[in-house]
């Protein structure tokens, strides 16, 4: 009684909208949070119960693959998600932390070489994101969307279990079986207990108009600050960089993540064909997010994969009501690596299919009703000319880097003139009138780049009278 006293505390409010439900509801509610046999508890520990394994104060009860799965009844989505909302702000709010204990880790030496590795129960544990085949089952990959020779096997029985979807990060037991490894039990899915319930799905939410904006105001370059008012970009718009090398395309990347990441935004990186350098310097800087990457030195078709599970991934964050913001660099190397992955063998064949794919990963940025968003950022790369109107058309909010600002000592050195935002109106209270006049003084002035920052001096100004 002292112990679930003890539990209980701080987390009142999330009892008393438990205790709200029938008995009926809660019994679904807990075969979807993992509790094989509601039927047996008396409501209020059933209540406990529930409340105790989403908030991690319990572990995740232990799942056999004999005899019935276990199933989330009549829940829907929405209502797990409530339960599990209303018990997490609950923890949020606690002057301590109540989790499920981590396992112990552990070091073994293994022909002279030492590793670490974490074990519950005599089973090793493993972290990564899940990858499906067309078969049914999947794989275990790196958190980097990275394949490897030992990546565990996920069995058909199991995702459907946990209901497990491409790009969800879990954490889990691992057996070796056969001379393989194999998943036999999921611990954490996104650092939280695991929902044996169906959830949102991506593909099937609303796409609507972004309704919130990308703010740059707080960055010191001018370039920055303008692209507020000139070409505001949205929450949820599939955003082209047409930039010729050597522009701060790289750059400009990785500061519209920051911009978003200080918004609340999760990012998602997809670097295809890049520096080695470049690649650990994104992992180490942004090790909050999901970096999937594959060298110069690697081969191309590598990258199609690890591209495709990365949108997964960002999916994952958007369905269940994050900002998400993913950051392609570039185009015109997804295509190089889709052509690799073709099934075709004859060049148009091939050719047209990368096209098709590279252009349907573009459109899936969106912001969704009753969700999240996804954004997607994408450098347009050595596209040709006829290769960049075709992104274009796909795009909502284009901007141009221009190699003669870049020169000037601009960055980014957007041309303006020729950039464009659909429906800006929407998620932007940039003033239609003044943004027309700005314009018009802008494609009259002979220095862009000193009009740029004498704009961002005004603009930095006003912002200051308002505070």
């Amino acid at each position: 009684m002292e112990d679930e006293q003890k539990m209980l505390a701080g987390y009142e409010e999330a009892y008393e909208f438990l205790d709200a439900k029938s008995i009926h509801e809660m019994r679904q509610l807990a075969r979807a949070f993992g509790v094989a046999k509601p039927s047996l508890y008396k409501k209020h520990d059933l209540l406990v119960h529930v409340i105790g394994l989403v908030s991690g104060a319990l572990p995740p009860e232990q799942k056999s693959n004999k005899g019935a799965k276990v199933k989330g009844g009549e829940a829907s989505a929405e209502s797990v998600e409530k339960v599990r909302e209303v018990i997490l702000q609950c923890k949020a709010r606690l002057p301590y932390k109540t989790a499920a204990p981590r396992p112990k880790e552990y070091e073994f030496n293994d022909s002279g070489e030492v590793s670490r590795q974490n074990y519950v129960s005599g089973e090793k544990c493993a972290e990564g994101i899940v990858e499906l085949d067309e078969q049914g089952g999947g794989r275990l990959r790196g958190t980097g969307c990275e394949a490897g020779e030992n990546d565990a096997w996920l069995s058909e029985s199991l995702i459907r279990t946990y209901h497990l979807r491409e790009g969800d990060l879990v954490n889990c037991c691992v057996e070796n079986r056969e001379g393989l490894p194999q998943v036999v039990r999921v611990l954490e899915m996104e650092g939280l207990p695991p929902v044996y319930a169906e959830r949102k799905k991506f593909g099937s939410l609303a796409a609507a108009y972004p309704d919130e904006q990308i703010v740059f105001a707080q960055e010191r370059e001018a370039a920055l600050r303008a692209i507020d008012t000139f070409c505001p970009i949205g929450y949820g718009q599939r955003v082209l960089l047409v930039a010729p090398r050597g522009t701060g395309v790289t750059t400009f990347l990785r500061t519209a993540a920051e911009t978003a990441r200080r918004g609340g935004a999760r990012t998602v990186f997809v670097l295809l064909g890049q520096r080695p350098e470049e690649i650990a310097e994104t992992r180490r800087d942004f090790s909050d997010g999901c970096v999937a990457a594959t060298g110069f030195d690697e081969p191309a078709v590598r990258g199609a994969y690890m591209a495709l599970l990365a949108l997964e991934r960002a999916e994952r964050f958007a369905e269940r009501g994050e900002k998400t913001v993913l950051l392609l660099d570039s185009l015109a190397a997804l295509l190089q690596a889709m052509r690799g992955a073709a099934p075709f063998s004859e060049e148009n064949q091939k050719e047209e299919w990368a096209r098709l794919r590279a252009k349907s990963f573009f459109a899936r940025a969106r912001r969704l009703e009753s969700a999240g968003s996804l954004t997607i950022i994408a450098a347009s790369g050595a596209l040709t000319e006829e290769q960049t109107e075709d992104f274009s058309s796909a795009a909502n909010a284009v901007l141009y880097f221009s190699a003669r600002l870049a020169e000037r000592g601009l960055f980014p050195p957007v041309d303006f003139l020729r950039s464009r935002s659909k429906r800006p109106e929407v998620f932007s209270s940039a003033d239609a009138s003044a943004l027309a006049e700005a314009r018009e003084a802008l494609a009259e002035t002979d220095d862009p780049a000193d009009f740029l920052r004498r704009f961002a001096d005004e603009t930095r100004k006003t912002d200051a009278k308002k505070l």
